[in-house]
């Protein structure tokens, strides 16, 4: 028998206690990468106590025959419409094998499994809570974030200078949101620079911000240009014409992969973030902080720009010599149907602020 359960915990774990059931993750959108067919006691699918299990579509079928037929009346064949876990669907019945089942799981995909469950645990344990806090001490809560649009301007572009050359000049971007003990403040210039404003930027012509922001220095560095393409008077007005003109509301107003999408093209569309801020945005703000109600699921096509950061780059290098050339796209896998893509930033936070725990990810403690 099929059934069908989203957002109804209580049902779908009824089901489960019925007996034998197979489970298809329906994340939706068209990459079969994201829908995978599980046996329900599979391991990817046990979500940290907190988190919805049915946040994600779950169809269920007593059998195996059956849900295939299903998928493939419903969603495509195999490898267009979902794919078959390689973690829990090693090995079934001769009865199914004309469907086209999954290579078995591979050495490097097991041990995989096991970091992903790792850096949730890190994400959502240690990282969440530290850079939530953070958030605060720079002024930047869920009730403030829901109510004033004034702050997500002014967290769109302390969030532009946060890179190079600026963090490098800086030491880190601590001074870039102002929340490290002395010393100079980003934030602290541009109220002084008068462009720190929502309301008084919207009123600004380009030229006088780019006139106000070239009066200040940030530590003995320019701050209406990062010295390449970037040319901050810009930046700021866009950021309060967009924040202004809809970009406040969508992101109040989030509640699925589709919101997060449309937040993310929000961001990355004004000059000076570009995607990888742009996902990074995304991550503070409606996953970490809170601000509307996205599921940890549904972030999965906002993620993949943070991979190219540095931190997270230089562990993915790691990784890869440790667990192969393909380990982040096995890893990235794993964390969808752990349902929590953005715990690929565990690594920016080992590698960042707690290097002690590269040996506890890599197996080496």
């Amino acid at each position: 028998m099929l059934s069908i359960y989203y957002n109804d915990d209580a049902g779908y774990e009824a089901r489960l206690e019925s007996g034998p059931v197979y489970v298809y993750n329906d994340f939706g959108g068209s990459d079969p990468g994201y829908m995978k067919l599980h046996r329900a006691d599979c391991r990817t699918l046990q979500i940290r106590r907190g988190l919805k299990k049915t946040s994600v579509r779950k169809v269920c079928g007593d059998t195996l025959d059956e849900l295939v037929r299903w998928l493939r009346d419903n969603r495509g064949p195999e490898g267009k419409g979902y794919t078959l876990c390689s973690v829990c669907l090693v090995e079934v019945e001769g009865s199914v094998h004309d469907v086209g089942i999954a290579e078995p799981a591979t050495r490097s995909s097991l041990s995989v499994a096991g970091l992903a469950s790792k850096l949730v645990e890190v994400y959502q344990g240690r990282k969440i809570p530290a850079y939530v806090l953070h958030s605060e001490r720079a002024g930047f809560t869920r009730a403030i974030l829901q109510e004033d649009p004034g702050s997500l301007f002014r967290m769109i572009v302390i969030a532009a200078y946060d890179r190079q050359p600026f963090t490098r000049v800086a030491r880190g971007w601590e001074p870039i949101w102002g929340i490290q003990a002395g010393g100079e403040s980003l934030p602290q210039l541009l109220v002084k620079a008068g462009v720190f404003d929502l309301t008084v930027v919207l009123g600004l012509k380009e030229q006088d911000i780019q006139r106000r922001l070239a009066e200040v220095r940030f530590y003995h560095y320019r701050m209406d240009t990062d010295g390449a393409h970037t040319r901050y008077a810009r930046t700021f007005k866009e950021a309060a014409v967009s924040v202004n003109g809809g970009l406040h509301r969508a992101l109040v107003e989030s509640v699925d992969e589709w919101g997060a999408l449309t937040v993310f093209r929000g961001f990355d569309d004004i000059h000076g973030v570009g995607p990888t801020i742009a996902s990074k945005l995304v991550m503070y703000t409606l996953r970490e902080i809170g601000v509307g109600k996205v599921p940890p699921s549904a972030f999965v096509r906002v993620v993949e720009p943070i991979l190219g950061e540095y931190h997270n780059a230089r562990m993915a290098q790691k990784l890869e010599r440790k667990f192969g050339p393909n380990c982040l796209e096995l890893l990235f896998e794993e964390l969808k149907a752990l349902g929590d893509p953005f715990a690929i930033d565990a690594l920016y936070y080992v590698d960042r602020d707690e290097p002690q725990l590269e040996a506890y990810l890599l197996g080496e403690s």
